[in-house]
């Protein structure tokens, strides 16, 4: 979880930057960031209680552990799918920068 937070701190000035204001695609993507983040703390506090207990060599299957083997995997991968919601917008414009330079004609 510390890992995801970090790198996550680290892109938060890009987020800043690129995406002033809060649109549909920002709510939708900070929905999902929550729901990933929430999913990754339950179940690596459900893998730390399980094997705090006497369970060395067992498989984990209770909890979220039971619909998923790795669900703090699955919590990680939305939190990016989150991010990638929050910049959308940015790369709409970055593609369209992108077109015009490459395709439009250019008369000086």
């Amino acid at each position: 979880m510390m890992p995801t937070l970090l790198v996550f701190a680290g892109f938060y000035p890009l987020i800043v930057v690129f995406n002033n204001s809060l649109n549909y695609f920002s709510i939708i993507g900070i929905v999902i960031i929550f729901i990933g983040t929430c999913l990754e703390f339950f179940a690596d506090y459900q893998m730390h209680e399980f094997l705090r207990s006497d369970n060395k060599g067992k498989v984990i299957q209770i909890g979220l552990w039971k619909y998923s083997r790795h669900p703090n995997y699955l919590g990680e991968i939305l939190i990016w799918i989150g991010v990638y919601f929050i910049l959308f917008p940015s790369f709409n414009r970055l593609l369209v920068f992108i077109y015009r330079s490459c395709f439009d004609d250019f008369t000086f």
